[in-house]
């Protein structure tokens, strides 16, 4: 897929705003320490898995780049505004948007070539520089990331960890459509194209994988084995388990199951597969191609639909 020039433009003016100079980036990119990813489709409990990892000690961005609690995320969302809108904007020069992203072998395509614009890449390096901390562990955020992480991949060095949170798609499903209006057409595609795409690009790496419903029903025990897996990978001593438990609050899940929900049967299968890779993972490996999940010769044709 070739890139949108009139995108690239606009995003090339907003990275060049970008405080931070290049001396400074260089600087800060040698000095930049070990971090965990945190992803997984929108409305899905990453912000809550972000904020236990904040609570285990890991940093954020700066205070005034966090995006802000509000109704749907009474607690916040520890993620940066910067980087999200980056992410968005990395989407739109191919077209696409979080809500209508382009087909994964589309945007994985474009997003090779886009590691090969050296104006691209060093205005991305100085808005992620900019809004990080200068030393120590931090902790990234951002559903978008299921797809943009090839971008990423190939500018940064490896996350010491990657942990992936999904969620049933009809809880997702209400969630998107009482915020964003989506149906549940819409939403469940975006659900599968998301863990998907997540799933092929974490291939490889050291990722654990967590459903938000355990996360709830079963906090200490998640947050146990989270901040086990992360400690494993970390050079600094891990916060109070105690502390990070707290963060999680039962009483904000705001979806529910209803009885008689029926997904479709590429649904079907993705969930199970994601039910079936919970836990901790060395080197992340998928166990089946997009037929499974799309319909054969037919993965990401929804998406064009999407939106």
């Amino acid at each position: 897929m070739s890139i949108d020039q009139k995108e690239r433009n606009r995003l090339l003016n907003e990275l060049d705003s970008v405080a931070l100079s290049d001396m400074d980036a260089r600087t800060r990119l040698e000095r930049l320490g070990e971090y965990v990813l945190v992803t997984g489709m929108h409305r899905s409990g990453t912000s809550a898995v972000a904020g236990v990892l904040h609570a285990l000690g890991y940093q954020l961005t700066q205070e005034d780049d966090l995006l802000p609690p509000d109704s749907h995320n009474e607690r916040g969302y520890f993620e940066s505004k910067a980087l999200a809108l980056l992410n968005g904007r990395l989407l739109s020069l191919f077209g696409g948007g979080w809500d209508r992203p382009p087909s994964w072998k589309s945007l994985d395509q474009g997003l090779a070539k886009l590691v090969e614009d050296p104006a691209v890449v060093k205005g991305a390096l100085r808005v992620l520089l900019g809004v990080t901390p200068a030393e120590g562990p931090f902790v990234w955020k951002d559903p978008r990331l299921c797809l943009t992480l090839p971008f990423w991949s190939e500018i940064l060095h490896h996350p010491s960890a990657t942990i992936f949170v999904f969620r049933h798609p009809d809880e997702v499903s209400r969630s998107l459509g009482k915020i964003h209006g989506l149906s549940s057409f819409q939403a469940e595609s975006l659900w599968k194209h998301y863990n998907w795409s997540a799933l092929q690009n974490m291939k490889g790496r050291p990722v654990f994988v967590v459903e938000f419903a355990d996360l709830i029903s079963d906090r200490r025990r998640e947050i146990g084995v989270i901040a086990e897996f992360v400690s494993a990978r970390s050079s600094f001593e891990i916060g109070s388990l105690d502390s990070a438990v707290e963060v999680i609050d039962p009483t904000l899940k705001h979806e529910s199951l209803p009885s008689d929900y029926e997904m479709s049967k590429e649904a079907i299968s993705l969930y199970q597969s994601l039910r079936d890779l919970k836990g901790a993972h060395e080197s992340l490996e998928v166990p089946v191609g997009p037929e499974e999940y799309f319909g054969r010769g037919n993965q990401g044709a929804w998406s064009e639909r999407v939106g």
